[in-house]
């Protein structure tokens, strides 16, 4: 089993000048606090200017600079003006708004259009970030409704912060978080990579093997601390448990996830919607190519179904149409007819024969096998006028 031993130990260094002078005290200022991440330079750079970053097999972001583009996007979904609060998740932030915040992606970042949907997921956990941290910042340490109108972040507009306020102070929503702590306590370790994404700590571990890591691989190195100890004892005892089960079965050391790997031995089986030990974006369908083909080859079908009959329901709304207009220019028809022969009758002042008579019922049956359609019954109207001006003329 491959440990993290391998690793170089990143060791804390301490140096003079990181020692206090208690005498200084009374003289020194307090620090300044760190303002909100803005990304000036991002924001100032020339039109035309992109910056590229790179994507795993994935779609994830892995480069150093992942971390840089993470950010830039938190920039964007916390401006009210893109994304507006007053919405209960990123499910129901109207389209229009994400794809105006990809064009703004677009214009700094050099991203490709198969990227959008990891984009949009970040999007998502960068909005419910940003939501938790209102909620611990200035909801959670007050007790009345009043303090907590008044403690509004300035990024956040009133109608909006109201919203918020009252979303958090409804009975569903509480129900929901006391689940939500509930399923949170239930958790034993949590990761320590810090900022750093686990798609970039894959790519550096390839590098670092050689080779594409494993998920067990990647579970070590992101549960263990900057001396490779594991983070607590859970940590410690699961990667225990990884140790014997290679020794039992050693094929599974380094087998890949599509064929059953180590980490779904000591976890278990996958939940439905979302692949462990990945990091935000890959989905089972994305992982197991014959899930994914089925999945897509189902949805295919289904759309093609749903647009068959669409065009079945639209061609028989144009035929009615094409009825609809045959039956007008009949009845139109037979109503010059009528007028014709009476105008005939009344210029010559004596019967008539009429327009109908054995003209027509010649043409009619020259003509037997004619579709009965608005083409015939142009050619038609053309013949009736012709026998017309024949015998206003006679």
């Amino acid at each position: 089993m491959h440990t993290p031993s391998g690793r170089p130990v990143r060791q804390q260094t301490h140096s003079n000048e990181d020692s206090h002078d208690e005498s200084a005290d009374d003289t020194q200022k307090e620090p300044a606090k760190r303002g909100y991440t803005k990304m000036r330079k991002i924001a100032k750079m020339a039109d035309g200017k992109q910056l590229d970053v790179n994507v795993n097999s994935y779609n994830q972001f892995n480069c150093q600079d992942a971390t840089t583009f993470a950010n830039y996007l938190g920039t964007l979904v916390r401006n009210s003006a893109e994304v507006p609060l007053n919405y209960m998740n990123w499910k129901d932030v109207p389209k229009d708004k994400k794809n105006r915040l990809w064009d703004l992606v677009k214009i700094k970042w050099n991203v490709q259009e198969q990227q959008k949907d990891q984009v949009m997921k970040s999007f998502g956990k960068k909005l419910r970030e940003f939501r938790y941290s209102l909620k611990k910042k200035h909801y959670d340490i007050h007790d009345s409704y009043d303090a907590r109108i008044a403690d509004r972040d300035e990024r956040v507009l009133p109608d909006h912060w109201k919203f918020l306020i009252d979303m958090w102070d409804s009975e569903d929503w509480q129900n929901k978080s006391k689940i939500g702590k509930a399923s949170r306590a239930k958790q034993t370790t949590t990761h320590c990579a810090g900022s750093k994404s686990f798609a970039r700590i894959a790519q550096e571990e390839r590098v670092r093997l050689k080779r594409s890591p494993t998920r067990a691989e990647i579970y070590i190195t992101t549960h263990c601390d900057k001396s490779n100890r594991p983070m607590n004892g859970n940590a410690a005892s699961l990667m225990r448990k990884m140790t014997d089960v290679c020794e039992d079965q050693p094929e599974l050391e380094l087998r890949n996830i599509k064929d059953g790997d180590l980490y779904s031995e000591i976890f278990g089986k996958e939940k439905n919607g979302r692949v462990r030990g990945l990091g935000l974006g890959p989905a089972p369908t994305d992982v197991w190519g014959d899930r994914a083909n089925t999945h897509k080859l189902v949805k295919e079908a289904r759309e093609a179904q749903q647009k068959a009959e669409e065009d079945k329901r639209k061609m028989e709304e144009e035929r009615e149409e094409e009825r609809e207009e045959i039956r007008a220019m009949r009845a139109q028809m037979a109503d010059m007819k009528a007028q014709i022969e009476k105008l005939a009758n009344e210029k010559h002042g004596h019967p008539h024969v009429p327009v109908t008579d054995k003209g027509e019922d010649n043409y009619n049956q020259n003509n037997i096998g004619v579709d009965d359609d608005a083409s015939s019954a142009a050619s038609h109207h053309t013949y009736n006028m012709v026998v017309c001006y024949y015998n206003l003329t006679d």
